[in-house]
């Protein structure tokens, strides 16, 4: 089956906003990166830059200079596209057209995305990141927009002067490998590179917590007989060291089944196996009280099992026979990642789903929302420490949607800036087109 819709037509209204009761339901599914665990972001993109830089220098052998470059807050957006041919980042439509595009820190001219793109500017962008083009979908990778637009603008500048030829300056498409290369760094294995360690070590630094969730969650679980899931893609370490501050050390106990590891979206269309872990002291760890995994293939999910990979059919199959349901199981899944979160777990599995949209935040402030008293744009409190002078509003391109905006609005049941927010609602409160926990899409597109 394919997922990968692509949107032709622009969402317009809240009409298609059904009922919606969380105690309603069956069975209720968490992510955790940017879900459960919110991140300060300032923080976190000056974190990325740090790791990423010092990979660059160190690995790749970029000049000592490019350890000097800032975090450009403006251009570190969530939703731009990376055109790794041209050296361009670009921000497009509902209908993937170009509607402003820079070339490191130089704004396109009309007549150069005509020139680049054609008479439509349409870039075909279909959610997913290609050979091409590079979605910039979560804030762990909204930072390389900085980071690129710098390198860009070393590689032009050294394109004007005579010198020898280094492994960093070949093409644009060399920067954006790099770039991508420090990522997967950092992130793709416990223990390399510095990110985890100073996430571990100073978790205070750079995570949010929100008090009210896990009251949330034990009503859910307790007082209204619920299943809850947790299902990430982060590393169990590293899901451990985010939960054990936030949650406390408990936390494994709020939910039925804990999933790390997930490979979303192949979790949702795959048939990938289980494997059960525990942990076991680590003799030499840097990072003090974590462990590594024991794997144990299964096939059969037990309550309150911790598992490893997997796929959505065994999960789905597990809690309707612990629901003893004639019927098809009833889930809602939260999720920031607007492909591998929410449009799959919608189209795919035909769930509920519940986007988490922190930018709702700043429509908020703009279209004075009542939830958005005592929230200030461009501050802390309001976790984004810039304005939108650059891109703009990520729900808006001129008139229309964006093409992740759109996205969110065809996709999700819900839209919410933080689970804290739902938190702070009765779970039985039915939300409706006419009751939702924030600001609507039909209210964010101009008037004609």
């Amino acid at each position: 089956m394919d997922y990968q819709h692509k949107p032709h037509e622009e969402v317009k209204s809240d009409s298609s906003v059904k009922p919606f009761c969380l105690t309603q339901l069956d069975c209720l599914g968490w992510d955790l990166d940017h879900t459960l665990i919110r991140y300060n972001l300032k923080n976190l993109y000056e974190l990325i830059r740090k790791c990423f830089l010092s990979y660059l220098v160190e690995k790749v052998g970029y000049p000592e200079e490019v350890l000097k470059y800032e975090i450009n807050y403006e251009i570190s957006k969530k939703g731009i596209v990376l055109d790794r041919d041209l050296g361009n980042l670009l921000k497009v439509n509902y209908a993937s057209r170009i509607v402003v595009g820079y070339h490191g820190s130089r704004k396109l001219t009309e007549e150069e995305l005509v020139a680049a793109y054609g008479p439509t500017k349409d870039t075909g962008f279909s959610g997913s990141s290609t050979q091409r083009y590079w979605s910039l979908t979560t804030y762990f990778e909204a930072p390389i927009g900085s980071l690129y637009t710098s390198l860009i603008d070393l590689h032009e500048r050294n394109k004007k002067q005579p010198h020898e030829v280094h492994v960093y300056n070949r093409d644009y498409r060399s920067h954006a490998e790099a770039l991508f290369d420090a990522l997967m760094y950092n992130f793709a294995e416990w223990g390399k590179g510095g990110y985890f360690s100073d996430i571990t070590i100073y978790p205070e630094r750079y995570l949010i917590k929100q008090p009210n969730v896990r009251k949330w969650l034990v009503d859910l679980r307790q007082k209204h007989k619920k299943f809850l899931f947790l299902l990430t893609n982060s590393l169990p370490e590293y899901t451990n060291v985010l939960m054990n501050y936030s949650f406390g050390t408990d936390w494994v106990q709020l939910f039925d089944i804990v999933s790390v590891h997930a490979q979303k979206p192949t979790w949702f269309t795959g048939t990938h196996a289980y494997y059960s872990f525990q942990f076991k002291p680590r003799k030499h760890s840097e990072y003090p009280g974590l462990s590594d995994p024991i794997l144990s293939e299964v096939s059969n999910l037990k309550l309150n099992g911790h598992f490893i990979t997997g796929n959505s059919k065994m999960l789905v199959e597990f809690f309707s026979k612990q629901k003893k349901l004639s019927k098809a199981l009833e889930v809602v899944y939260f999720g920031d990642h607007l492909r591998n979160d929410v449009q799959i777990s919608k189209t795919y599995m035909k769930w509920k789903t519940v986007a988490i949209v922190e930018e709702l935040e700043d429509a908020e402030i703009e279209m004075n929302h009542p939830s958005s008293v005592g929230l200030k744009k461009g501050c802390t409190n309001s976790n984004h420490p810039s304005d939108n002078s650059i891109w703009g509003s990520f729900f808006l391109a001129d008139s229309h949607l964006t093409y992740w905006a759109n996205e969110a609005a065809e996709h999700s049941d819900l839209m919410v800036p933080s689970l804290e927010r739902l938190a702070s609602f009765p779970c039985d409160t039915v939300f409706s087109a006419s009751n939702l926990p924030s600001v609507s899409i039909k209210n964010m597109i101009p008037k004609k």
